[in-house]
């Protein structure tokens, strides 16, 4: 998927633009877990 894709190796904190066929999605990664 385009989103899981920008999404892979960011870190807390990132910034992420996922480009998608109804256009780009900006994501700021608030955490992550296992």
């Amino acid at each position: 998927s385009p989103i899981g894709a920008a999404l892979m190796g960011k870190k807390k904190g990132d910034t992420v633009d996922a480009h998608t066929p109804s256009g780009t999605i900006k994501f700021k990664v608030m955490s992550i877990r296992k």
